[in-house]
């Protein structure tokens, strides 16, 4: 996940709403020369084996999707004999660790004594306040110097109205039944640092426009899960690299984060068989997990489901 974890690309709709959802998947430019571009993976999987060099027995990579309606997450019996095949399981953050959600708000406010109000004209902060308010049932004054882009969930839980879940909870507890520990590729701090490298006024901008904008909000929304039910990784990774918005911060987002995974994968892979499962956007593309697999030797297939 990135902690708020990417949008579709029509001319009708708004820049900001693209961008917003971006930030589900987690809650993404390298200068390291690519080759191969067969190997960007085309089919329609969320579901990968990893095997090569190095690897007794395969590993396991899937793609998540960090806020879903609860009744969209029930792994198949194929993910689960899978994950139970492994030894352990390894997500962007390790979501068992009891210490994690103190982490996140001991390191969720802005940079200094900067808040919203900074961004905004009186009068326009007390609507945003009141906006904010309206929809999500939360005053926004006791949150006012969290980094905006965190605050984001909050307005996509009531759009789904559903009983909202993470695939990442969901995989923690089916490995705790399973006697498999849990691991992770990234730190709070790792991810913090990314909504502190995004200018926090554009944060801000966009959180006001999306809070102006729910409908559409909602119909992108729809249509981004969709796209994951369809497992459709490549339009997935495209809603990223080609949204106006981002395409400067996509760097950060996704394709940076996905080379310093590729040697810590291949480690614990080479450790032992592992079930690594990170948001889905982060697998499809050149720049993606799954074509730096390859590039670095290993096979990654996909498993049906």
């Amino acid at each position: 996940m990135i902690l708020a974890s990417s949008f579709l690309t029509t001319k009708n709709r708004n820049h900001h709403l693209k961008t917003m959802l971006v930030t589900l998947f987690a809650t993404s430019l390298t200068l390291f020369a690519r080759s191969g571009l067969a190997q960007v993976p085309q089919e329609k999987a969320l579901l990968w084996e990893v095997a090569g060099p190095g690897l007794d027995q395969p590993s396991y990579l899937f793609g998540t999707f960090h806020l879903l309606c609860a009744s969209d997450i029930e792994p198949s019996e194929t993910l689960r004999a899978k994950l139970a095949a492994t030894q352990a399981l390894c997500l962007e953050l390790d979501f068992s660790d009891p210490a994690l959600v103190g982490q996140m708000m001991q390191q969720a406010p802005m940079r200094g004594d900067t808040s919203l109000a900074h961004f905004f004209s009186e009068a326009t902060y007390e609507q945003l306040s009141s906006d904010f308010e309206r929809f999500t049932g939360a005053p926004l004054q006791f949150m006012a110097r969290m980094k905006p882009y965190l605050l984001m969930p909050m307005l996509m839980m009531p759009l789904l109205q559903c009983e909202v879940k993470g695939w990442e909870q969901t995989l923690v507890d089916h490995a705790a039944e399973q006697g498999i520990g849990v691991k992770a590729l990234e730190t709070v701090a790792d991810q913090m640092a990314i909504f502190d490298a995004i200018p926090y006024r554009l944060q801000a901008e966009q959180l006001q426009k999306s809070l102006e904008s729910t409908d559409s909000l909602a119909s992108a929304m729809k249509e981004m899960i969709a796209l994951y039910k369809q497992e459709d990784i490549v339009k997935l990774y495209q809603l990223v690299t080609e949204e106006p918005t981002l395409r400067s911060y996509s760097g950060l987002l996704l394709d940076e984060r996905n080379e310093r995974w590729i040697p810590m994968i291949g480690e614990q892979a080479r450790l032992a068989p592992t079930f690594f499962a990170v948001g889905a956007g982060h697998l499809g593309g050149e720049k993606g997990v799954i074509n730096l697999l390859r590039q670095a030797g290993y096979t990654v297939s996909p498993v049906a489901q």
